[in-house]
Parts: structure tokens; C-alpha cells; sequence
């Protein structure tokens, strides 16, 4: 078995499941110059953010215009502790494991 998972699995695999999963991922923070770090969670939840109302209509222009979605990070969610984490989806490294591509 491989120890690595593709970008778009990983994805597709976060957003069909309500159950836990490992993630770890690289901290950075362009305002402040610092990152770098890795931190790893056992046991997070993909938690979505309802659409309000004014910002419905950006989302659809920028995919009416064919652009990237305007939030490129998750919302994860962290049942344990009641804390959540925003994590940007490009500093994801592993998922469950294994290593991301």
C-alpha cells in the first residue's frame, strides 16, 4: 500500500465522511513573519460555514467568472476540545497518515 494520498482524494475523502480524521499541516502567517511549524490533530471534523446572506452573491459571481472559490481554507473542528482551527488547504502535509502530493 502507498503511503501517500493525492491532493484531490484527500479532499474528496474529507468532504464525504463525518467521522474524525488526522491531519497534519505546516502554521504560517505572512503579517506576523513567522510559521514553519508542524502540528498534527488525532482526531478533527470538516465543519462548514453557512453562506450569509451578502456574501452568496460573491461566491456565485466568482464562479460565474470561472475563479477560485474566495476561502481556499477548512473549517475543522475539534469535538474534544470544542475549538476550531482554520487550516489553509495548500499547508495540509498528511491526512490520515499519509503524505499528501
Amino acid at each position: 500500500m502507498s503511503d501517500t494520498i493525492p491532493f484531490k482524494e484527500m479532499l474528496i475523502e474529507m468532504e464525504s465522511t463525518n467521522a474524525t480524521f488526522e491531519v497534519e499541516w505546516t502554521t504560517l502567517d505572512k503579517a506576523r513573519r513567522t510559521g514553519g511549524e508542524l502540528k498534527r490533530h488525532p482526531a478533527l471534523v470538516l465543519k462548514r460555514q453557512p453562506i450569509r446572506r451578502g456574501l452568496r452573491s460573491k461566491v456565485e459571481t466568482a464562479l460565474r467568472r470561472k475563479r477560485m472559490p474566495l476561502s481556499q481554507s477548512f473549517n475543522l473542528y475539534d469535538p474534544e476540545y470544542k475549538k476550531y482551527y482554520s487550516i489553509h488547504k495548500q499547508l495540509i502535509t498528511r491526512f490520515n497518515g499519509l503524505e499528501v502530493l
